[in-house]
């Protein structure tokens, strides 16, 4: 059950990463001195599809051949507690098991969005005109409670989410 709610989740993830592009909106790069930055080089999107987008303006990625995926970094994760129709806000606990889960799904998925659509070399090191992706885990929202015994309603033997709250 685990494997089914966590793919879900990803699959939205990576869903919404590629739809970054399509925004109904084009993306532009704030510029000037009231630009949001993060330490001076990285830039705020707007009209960008995710929450929060930045970019540094003055790298040229025409000049990158590979993309090097780093592992998913799961350091500050956020798990919000939800309240479901059966009883009161209930807050995941994950393991370093969960977690390594949710990193090894993440692998296998950008490497099947990236690179099975062709167009860049997978990476097994960082280099030069090697682009690097790296993102970080801020906040999960579960959308059932914890399928073990403890919040299991007495009629249910299991929960399947059939979506996800990014």
């Amino acid at each position: 059950m685990r494997t089914m709610r966590t793919a879900g989740i990803f699959s939205t993830m990576v869903f919404l990463m590629v739809l970054a592009g399509c925004a109904t909106q084009p993306a532009t790069v704030q510029s000037g001195p009231d630009a949001e930055t993060i330490d001076g080089k990285l830039y705020k999107v707007d009209h960008s599809s995710l929450d929060e987008s930045y970019i540094d303006p003055t790298v040229d990625f025409s000049r990158f051949n590979k993309i090097f995926i780093a592992q998913l970094d799961v350091s500050d994760v956020e798990v919000k507690a939800q309240r479901h129709t059966t009883g009161p806000r209930v807050k995941w606990k994950y393991t370093d098991e969960d977690y390594a889960f949710i990193q090894n799904l993440y692998g296998i998925s950008m490497t099947e969005h990236i690179f099975e659509l062709g167009g860049y070399e997978q990476a097994t090191e960082t280099g030069e005109n090697v682009l690097m992706i790296r993102i970080m885990l801020k906040q999960i929202a579960p959308t059932a409670p914890p399928d073990n015994a403890l919040n299991r309603r007495a009629d249910r033997a299991t929960y399947v989410t059939e979506g996800s709250a990014l």
